[in-house]
């Protein structure tokens, strides 16, 4: 058996020992970053609950925890896993589901998902903001700035400034007039759902884990019956996040300054990686009678 994880940061390990990751990069240069990068990644992903979890029960690990990915990617990480034979029947795969928010929407145009990097927020308690977005269209269009496009204007200087006065502002539009948890809810439950039957399918055991926000939503949309929960830790109740917040205890979580996006919770530390790699390993052995 081998245990196979796929998720975003959280699953990476990024942020395990935010001075051992920067001490990587002190001496970057353009010749050698991608030598640092591969660094980085192997730093991390050694440091992750997946490998201190595989560590638990004697076997091997791989870690495809993506950084700022969202739930689509991990969809297709998984399925794309399986046709290139990552893993196989008998193995043991970890998804942590990262927020649905950050996936692009469905109706926005190319040049949107383009050029935004997450569809509307990178969390809920993002949403919950409505955005970082507060300028007028008169304080936007007298303001300098650099093309989402090109250095060239896409159309000419006054169009562009107008398409992007749209791009920026449109988050905080549908975040105060069009959200509705029924969404998040229907995607949420439908992925799940097509991953539990996929993995089903393949004979392949698998754990799902909420990183940071649980998936359910608890709307009038409800299909949750048709989850598993004996192989979901801490379904509908508890994330990864919120399980290191219960210890109170800051040095299980990444030190302060280091995460980007402020309205996303911190990382696990190496501290915290174990700890939620032990309580994992507790929920497996007690499926397993």
């Amino acid at each position: 058996m081998k245990v196979v994880a796929y998720g975003d940061s959280f699953t990476a390990g990024l942020g395990t020992d935010r001075k051992k990751e920067e001490a990587i990069f002190a001496n970057k240069t353009p010749e050698n970053i991608n030598k640092l990068r591969n660094d980085h990644q192997k730093y991390i992903i050694n440091n992750s609950f997946p490998k201190y979890f595989a560590d638990k029960l004697g076997v091997s690990f791989s870690n495809f925890g993506d950084i700022g990915c969202n739930n689509l990617m991990i969809i297709n990480k998984v399925i794309n896993g399986y046709i290139q034979q990552d893993y196989k029947k008998g193995d043991l795969i970890l998804v942590a589901f990262t927020s649905t928010l950050r996936n692009k929407l469905p109706f926005t145009p190319d040049i949107y998902n383009k050029i935004k990097i997450t569809g509307i927020q990178w969390s809920i308690q993002e949403l919950i903001n409505n955005s970082s977005f507060q300028e007028s269209k008169e304080e936007y269009y007298g303001r300098e700035r650099t093309n989402h496009w090109s250095k060239e204007p896409l159309i000419d200087k006054r169009s562009d400034e107008i398409l992007s006065y749209f791009i920026d502002s449109y988050p905080k539009y549908f975040t105060e007039n069009l959200y509705d948890e029924v969404y998040i809810d229907f995607y949420n439950q439908n992925m799940i759902l097509l991953l539990q039957k996929f993995l089903n399918d393949v004979e392949v055991d698998f754990i799902f884990i909420d990183a940071f926000e649980t998936s359910i939503r608890g709307t009038n949309y409800d299909k949750t019956g048709l989850i598993d929960k004996t192989k979901y830790w801490g379904y509908g109740k508890d994330t990864i996040y919120s399980f290191l917040r219960e210890f109170n205890d800051p040095s299980y979580l990444e030190e302060d300054g280091h995460n980007i996006h402020d309205n996303t919770p911190k990382h696990p530390s190496r501290k915290g990686h174990k700890a939620f790699a032990k309580n994992l390993y507790k929920f497996y052995k007690s499926d397993k009678g």
